[in-house]
Order: structure tokens, then C-alpha cells, then sequence
């Protein structure tokens, strides 16, 4: 077994355009750096809810006492006291949830550890035999907290570089982490205009699923997420119709299972029926059973037969039957 130009590329489970990602990534650099410095990832929403929740009771006071001077009644000096108080502790919840958090010691240095050892892979253009096993292995090691890491990384590459390859295997790891900080550079990746093609193209590709051995991590969903999902499906590209119905498999309401119906049964795309058919695998209803039983049962599914029967399958365990 090898893994090199392509097979990284399968691994990681993004578009063929992105399949040379290590080998290009070379000795551009200095992996000393990493050791150097802290490395942090976003944090506090709490936090940031918390202040929200003061903001109103804030407002509210300051309403009360505005129609109080507007009748011409004293207010008292316990009230404002406590707007003094609102306010500084709103100040320092936003300070809070703007804080980074330190990530693990020993997730960091996990974390070093697979970024360093897929560079000592792309130095030498392929891995093969037990090498190959253990590259995969470690990205099946990646989890949400170590997210931070790569977020962090790929914050900070400038997207106008030559480092395109490289830049992408860093997103590709964060998203294989999962978690809060993976979702939130979801959103910048699928909401910001300003993102290289390149690079949404390749978190796109992993949303599909299909990466063989390695896939997107658990990603928390949002009305952010949810609402660019919804838009995504209504695209153009097979491409961002696959992502949004992958997307769609993560949010469990009538009216995503209704939208992944209709892609399953009428998408011109392979790729974006394969997509909504695993979704509905997951977050389907006895009316998504009888959808995917019928699909089955009909020509022209006859290349997607296999799909068919695992989100059957995942989904009669999930109804109990």
C-alpha cells in the first residue's frame, strides 16, 4: 500500500484537484516555529449569551428610567448603580468571549505530531507499506480539541501566497477534527466571498462524505450552518448541492428531510443523490424509509444501489425496526 500524490488526496477526501496537497507542501516551513509559540482557538460563547441576556435587562432599566425623568420622578440610586454594574460586567463577558483558550498540552502537541509527521511525507513524495497505514491512522487521531490548532494555521497563511497546497491540507485537518472551532471556519469558508475557490472547493468535497478512510469530524449545527445549507442546495454546482444535502443530514426538521427527499428522488447528479440519500440515513422519518424503499426498487438507481441499502439499514436501526 502507497500513499502519495493521489492517495493523500483520497485520504483526506477532497477533489482531484487538490490530490498533490502533500506533495507540494515540501519544506515551506520551518516546523520549529510550532514549538515557539501558544497556540490558541476561539472560545466563550457562554460568554458572549451571557452578555446578550445583560444587554436587555440593561436596556430595559435605561427605558424605565428615561419615563421616569420624562414624569419627573426621582430615580433611585440603587437603579443606577446597577446600570454602572451591568455595563462593566457586559464589558468584561465581551472581553471574555472574545478570549482565546489555551488548548492542552498534550492535544497540542498531538497535534504537532501528525501536522510534523504528514510533513516528513510530503518531503519524501509518498508513503509506503507501514508508513502508508500509519499516516492514515493519524488523521484518524484528530479530535475537536485539537481543531484550534489548524484553525489557527490556516488563519494565518496569506491566501494570495504560493503555499495554496499546504494551506488546503491545514483546512482539510481542521474540519477532520470537527467541533466549535471547526464549524465556525465552516461558515467563513462557505460565507466569505474573499476564500480562495480552491479552498472552499475542498471543504465542500470532504462535506460530500465521501473521503474513504478519513471524514469531517462532528460538526455542532447552527441557524448559520442550517441557512447556508438551504442555500447551497439551490446552487448550480453538484458540488455545493452534495455539501448542502450533507449538511442537511445534520439538522433534523421537516423541512430539511422534505428537501432531502426531493434531492434524492430528482437531482440530475449522482453525487448530490448519493448525498441526500446518506443524509436521510441519518436524520430520516418513516416517510424518508418508504422514499429511500421506492428509489431502490426503481431503474436508473442502480448505481447507487449499495448507498441505498446502508441508509436503509442506518435507518431502520434508527426507527426501531
Amino acid at each position: 500500500m502507497k500513499v502519495g500524490y493521489v492517495g493523500i488526496g483520497f485520504v483526506l477526501g477532497i477533489a482531484a484537484a487538490t490530490a498533490a496537497v502533500v506533495a507540494a507542501m515540501g519544506n515551506e516551513r520551518d516546523s520549529k516555529r510550532h514549538s515557539e509559540r501558544e497556540v490558541l482557538a476561539p472560545t466563550g460563547r457562554e460568554g458572549a449569551s451571557k452578555a446578550g441576556e445583560l444587554e436587555r435587562e440593561n436596556a430595559k432599566l435605561r427605558t424605565d428610567l428615561e419615563d421616569m425623568q420624562k414624569r419627573h420622578v426621582e430615580s433611585s440610586s440603587e437603579e443606577k448603580n446597577r446600570i454602572r454594574e451591568l455595563e462593566a460586567e457586559i464589558l468584561s463577558l465581551k472581553r471574555e468571549a472574545g478570549a482565546p483558550k489555551k488548548i492542552s498540552n498534550e492535544k497540542l502537541a498531538k497535534a504537532k505530531e501528525i501536522y510534523d509527521f504528514w510533513r516528513r511525507v510530503a518531503a519524501q513524495g509518498e508513503a509506503a507499506g507501514p508508513e502508508a497505514f500509519e499516516a492514515i491512522k493519524k488523521l484518524q487521531e484528530l479530535d475537536p480539541e485539537m481543531a484550534g490548532f489548524f484553525v489557527q494555521e490556516y488563519r494565518g497563511f496569506d491566501r494570495a501566497s504560493e503555499k495554496s497546497k499546504e494551506r488546503i491540507v491545514t483546512l482539510t485537518c481542521a474540519l477532520v477534527c470537527g467541533g466549535r472551532e471547526a464549524a465556525d471556519l465552516l461558515k467563513e469558508i462557505l460565507g466569505n466571498s474573499a476564500i480562495p475557490l480552491e479552498d472552499r472547493k475542498a471543504a465542500l468535497s470532504l462535506l460530500q462524505g465521501t473521503g474513504g478512510f478519513v471524514k469531517i469530524g462532528p460538526i455542532p449545527m447552527d441557524a448559520d450552518l442550517a441557512r447556508g445549507a438551504s442555500t447551497l442546495v439551490y446552487s448550480q454546482e453538484a458540488v455545493d448541492r452534495a455539501a448542502g444535502a450533507s449538511l442537511l443530514g445534520r439538522v433534523e426538521t421537516t423541512e430539511s428531510r422534505d428537501t432531502l427527499h426531493t434531492l434524492a428522488r430528482t437531482d440530475a447528479s449522482r453525487s448530490v443523490q448519493a448525498a441526500a440519500i446518506r443524509s436521510l440515513g441519518r436524520v430520516g422519518d418513516p416517510s424518508s424509509l418508504a422514499i429511500l424503499e421506492s428509489c431502490l426498487n426503481t431503474p436508473g438507481y442502480e448505481k447507487l444501489a449499495e448507498i441505498l441499502q446502508a441508509a436503509i439499514k442506518q435507518l431502520k436501526e434508527k426507527l426501531g425496526q
